[in-house]
């Protein structure tokens, strides 16, 4: 359960899947309670608590690993064993030299090469990345700027996601930052670290771009 969903949150939504379970029984009907894991890029004290009060059966921080994701999930339901992937071998382009940079973390890309051997995952998040986060960027940008903390915190827990599952740790920094910012209605000075964050999102950019096949 994503935590941050749109419109209705993981929290909420959470709730309401209780209540109806609860409903259920006591109209003497058999229903069988749904688990919910919660997943959340928000490590911050008290997390785990408040998505156990809401009904969440466990707690996953993102980024995380195949294998916390599968001994989570099997507290719960009969899950096959992961079968064992080789890691994988850094992207070389046709430079010749590894892909490496400060923007990326390789642990993080290595755990979306460890689902799929193929790389074609890797590429579609990345490739879905470049298109989307441009997009935040802009939208936390004229949230700023029309004074909307509602909209800036959305917007830039967004991008702080999907910049964490990457391995973009600086760039999600940042955008944790701005987002704690705007949820305590802080807005001044936040001009200066959005700044910030677009100068990050160009590293993190050319970064992925240099992971994807280059065309002939």
């Amino acid at each position: 359960m994503d935590c941050q969903m749109p419109d209705m949150d993981g929290y909420e939504a959470t709730r309401r899947i209780r209540a109806w379970e609860a409903e259920q029984a006591a109209a003497g009907r058999l229903v069988r309670r749904v688990p919910i894991i919660a997943l959340t890029a928000n490590a911050m004290r008290g997390s785990r608590e408040l998505c156990l009060a809401a009904g969440m059966d466990d707690y996953i921080t993102k980024p995380f690993q195949q294998k916390t994701l599968f001994d989570t999930m099997s507290r719960y339901v009969r899950l096959e064993a992961p079968c064992e992937v080789p890691p994988e071998q850094p992207h070389v382009p046709a430079g010749g030299k590894p892909v490496g940079g400060d923007a990326l973390n390789p642990a993080s890309l290595d755990t979306l090469r460890e689902l799929d051997q193929s790389g074609k995952l890797l590429q579609r998040v990345i490739s879905a990345y470049l298109a989307d986060a441009p997009r935040q960027l802009k939208n936390a940008q004229a949230a700023l700027a029309s004074h909307n903390a509602a909209d800036l915190r959305l917007a830039v827990h967004t991008l702080k996601s999907a910049s964490k599952y990457l391995g973009a740790d600086t760039l999600a920094a940042t955008c944790l930052e701005i987002e704690r910012s705007a949820t305590n209605f802080q807005l001044v000075g936040l001009d200066t670290r959005l700044a910030a964050a677009a100068a990050q999102l160009e590293h993190v950019i050319d970064e992925l771009q240099s992971l994807l096949p280059q065309e002939a």
